[in-house]
Formats: structure tokens, sequence, C-alpha cells
């Protein structure tokens, strides 16, 4: 199965329990974005930056990714 298709599958699992937030689909976004990135680290809520308070930054060797690619 694809890491998409498992993310997706993730997605419905965490629906069917009825008492979800946005948070509760990380883990398998974080999931997802490593599996599909090869060499890529995907840190959920990492400390504040320039830019902000990110909800997910992807990093390749500690670098930030300026887009997922």
């Amino acid at each position: 199965m694809s890491a998409i298709a498992e993310y997706l599958g993730a997605l419905r699992e965490d629906l069917k329990q009825g008492d979800y937030t946005e948070h509760t689909h990380w883990p398998a976004l974080k999931t997802m974005l490593e599996a599909v990135g090869g060499d890529v680290t995907a840190t959920n809520e990492p400390g504040r930056m320039v830019c902000g308070a990110p909800d997910f930054i992807v990093t390749r060797q500690k670098i930030p990714m300026p887009r997922f690619a």
C-alpha cells in the first residue's frame, strides 16, 4: 500500500472515532511526509522561529526545506 493510501486510511479511522480535532490527524501526516520524502524529518509543532509558530516543519539533515519536493 502506498504512503498516501495509508495516510488516507489513517484519516478515515480517525474520523470514525467522532471526537477528533486538527491535531488528531498530525501523526498520520508526519508518517506520510516522512514516507514520501525519503530522508526527511517532519516535526510537529517545532519551536518558534522567524516565520512564527508553524504546525509542521520538514527538514533534510536538520535544514528546513523551503517546500516539500
